[in-house]
């Protein structure tokens, strides 16, 4: 790659969208000087929620004259109860080792108002300032400020110099708290260059740059050749951020926070020449091929090549070959714990230990694949908890996971052998719907990691209801795909009865779970199976001459999982699922149906997501059969408001009961219509794109 003493033109309109001049530079927030307004505030209205505000978080990185990045951060906070307090400590990892980097400058100051309403303070004491080594090379500096009490404000301060010009850092604006104002400015000569790819779903109020002349003297004079530099100086803000708390299906808040990236991409210095640090994806894919943690953990040893043949010798399709190899790994090394993507151990050691890390495990199923006459490659990705990729520079430390992947003919598969409770064709949820790097000679390049496996759940209840409300009755649950592996995990530290409570909600409800068996536990590749007895004495409520029984026994929806206002990011399932629930209900003899539950079908406007319940009753017996299937696995984010309504429905329809009521002489038929003719209205689409069908009686707009 070319470099010039320009070369962060080109660089700031690949990363960088449109900059309007700076017109000023004067700080955010100054030392000491806390608004009365700010001590006096009691709650912050955009946000009921909020345990405190970040008022003002302002950062910069620039060079000194001995050309050491300086780091500066200044953080003000108000803190609004006590679960605030939290953001009363605060923790920084600085590399030590060798001098390498050093933090100073640490002062902090608690605020807030007396009773007579005078403002009083108290400062941060330098013993209550903690270092603590974490490894060779890293040390976490932390610190709690003093007094802290609901209505203060916080503020604290300090620097981080380092003589290491790639590890200039990056900027996060956005918290779990809500952030006033947050600010990062960075200063560099323009013979460096540096990727800077912003990120986020909330808008930055100020997102430019400038070019300056900055006056050096010292050893960055002599360096950068000559006193009077050229500089780019880069500021962003963001103003009025909401939080962003942990929801529901996504994968982390770190891919949707507003935030700001940097990495050196290289320099150009007079008298020393160019050097590039970040390469192109050709170039790394052929290091990475060469390397003997990546591409040369790929062997086919004597060792290898002679197992291959125990586990494949008997079978001709390659398909088999590939499910005998993945079956004895999964099954006899035991991973580690470790995600990499790069493998220290060999394959002969692997085998030996019988134990290893994420990539040497799948490094190994590589090696007894290439042995059995079968290609695959590696496959590098970040996992959902550890957030995307950028793809436009091959920054490896990105990437915290390596794949297999196999081609035979018109079929890819995509192994992960770390799991024996997984069967070949179900990869981790951790890797779903992200995006991977193919690593191989020729074809190199990006691939989306998805599957059509379903999350598959079906349940069988029937019960027989006595006329003082207790009841006795049996179930009988199947699982499959992502359903049965979840199960099989539990049923390794949990007694099958307690996971059978867990679906029955038993705590609330005082349903009894008895005589509980398992089925095909062991067999990963077939429907596991869990059945019992159930009773109870007090779920149904009785009066005597009144039963009320909700027949939403088993795996009910209590409550919207949605909860937001809005949200700005997409809702993501991972995979797609399908339940079914089939209940009857034995009604006791001298009791009738006065009212109760209904057929309905509830969806969203695009029929992705859908809900269905039949009710029909006949004689003494009730039966409901319900449904919910998810056919999508990502909602972008104008649909959240639809999946908040579909699930308001849904947990209010599974929270309506039937009323029995002792038959009277005059009463010949129920109140209820028979699901044949509940199946015959139409669905009503409301305006909200939630479509709801329902028996004829019950057929309305929403």
């Amino acid at each position: 790659m070319k470099f010039s003493y320009n070369l962060f033109t080109l660089f700031s309109l690949i990363f960088l969208s449109y900059f309007s001049c700076l017109t000023a530079q004067d700080r955010p927030i100054k030392w000491g000087d806390i608004p009365r307004s700010d001590l006096e505030m009691t709650s912050f209205p955009q946000d009921s929620n909020a345990s405190a505000v970040i008022l003002c978080d302002y950062g910069e990185s620039n060079y000194d004259d001995n050309l050491e990045l300086i780091y500066q951060r200044h953080r003000r906070i108000k803190i609004l109860t006590k679960k605030g307090y939290e953001l009363g400590t605060h923790s920084v990892v600085v590399n030590m080792k060798d001098g390498d980097e050093s933090i100073y400058g640490i002062e902090g100051t608690t605020y807030w108002l007396n009773e007579q309403g005078k403002v009083e303070s108290r400062e941060l004491d330098e013993k209550d300032v903690f270092k603590e080594k974490i490894d060779n090379e890293r040390t976490l500096c932390r610190f709690t400020l003093p007094a802290l009490t609901p209505g203060c404000v916080i503020e604290f301060r300090y620097k981080i110099r380092t003589n290491h010009i790639e590890w200039m850092r990056s900027w996060v604006f956005q918290e779990s708290e809500p952030v006033r104002w947050s600010e990062y400015r960075i200063c560099f000569p323009k013979s460096f260059g540096y990727s800077c790819v912003a990120q986020g779903y909330e808008p930055f109020v100020i997102k430019e740059t400038k070019t300056v002349r900055r006056d050096f003297s010292g050893t960055a004079r002599s360096f950068l050749g000559g006193e009077s530099i050229h500089c780019n100086l880069l500021r962003w803000a963001v103003e009025n951020l909401p939080a962003i708390r942990e929801e529901p299906f996504i994968t982390t808040t770190s891919d949707y926070v507003n935030e700001v990236d940097i990495q050196l991409i290289g320099y150009a210095i007079p008298g020393i020449g160019e050097r590039s640090m970040l390469t192109d994806w050709k170039t790394a894919t052929k290091d990475l091929l060469r390397s003997e943690y990546f591409g040369g953990k790929i062997e086919v040893t004597s060792k290898v090549k002679k197992l291959a043949e125990e586990l494949t010798s008997a079978i001709s399709s390659p398909e088999e070959k590939i499910k005998a190899i993945y079956n004895w790994i999964s099954s006899t090394i035991v991973w580690s714990g470790r995600n990499r993507f790069e493998a220290e151990k060999d394959a002969d050691d692997i085998l030996e230990s019988k134990t290893g890390s994420s990539a040497e495990i799948n490094f190994l199923l590589l090696s007894l694949l290439k042995s059995a006459g079968i290609s695959g490659d590696p496959v590098l990705l970040s996992t959902r908890d550890h957030g995307k990729v950028q793809d436009v520079y091959p920054i490896l430390s990105q990437f915290n996971y390596m794949l297999a992947r196999v081609t035979l003919g018109d079929k890819t598969y995509f192994l992960d052998a770390t799991d024996p409770l997984r069967p070949m064709d179900l990869l981790p949820e951790k890797v779903l719907n992200v995006r991977g790097y193919v690593v191989k000679e020729e074809g190199a390049g990006w691939v989306n990691i998805k599957t059509d496996i379903n999350n598959k759940k079906n349940s069988l209840v029937r019960i027989k209801l006595q006329d003082d409300g207790s009841f006795n009755g049996e179930f009988e649950e199947s699982y499959s795909g992502y359903a049965a592996r979840s199960l099989r995990n539990k049923l390794k530290s949990s007694k099958p009865q307690d996971v059978a409570k867990e679906a029955f909600l038993s705590d609330e409800t005082d349903i009894s779970i008895d005589s509980v068996s398992v089925t095909e536990q062991n067999s990963i590749e077939k429907d596991l199976t869990i059945a019992g007895q159930i009773s109870s004495s007090n779920y149904a409520q009785s009066t005597g001459e009144m039963i009320y029984i909700n027949p939403s026994f088993i795996n009910r929806h209590k409550e919207n999982p949605f909860k937001l206002q809005s949200r700005k990011y997409p809702v993501d399932f991972s995979y797609k699922s399908a339940s079914r629930s089939y209940v009857t209900i034995t009604i006791p003899e001298g009791f009738e149906i006065k009212d109760g539950p209904k057929t309905k079908t509830i969806s969203t406007a695009l029929n992705n997501l859908i809900y269905t319940r039949q009710v029909q009753i006949e004689a003494n017996q009730i039966t409901l059969l319900t449904k919910m299937e998810t056919k999508e696995t990502i909602f972008a984010p104008h649909y959240y408001e639809q999946l908040k309504e579909f699930y308001s429905y849904v947990v209010a329809a599974e929270s309506e009961q039937f009323v029995l009521s002792k038959k009277k002489s005059d009463v010949s038929s129920p109140a209820i219509l028979p699901a044949k003719e509940a199946q015959s209205s139409q669905s009503a689409k409301p305006e909200s794109g939630i479509k709801t069908g329902k028996s004829k009686n019950e057929k309305r707009k929403l």
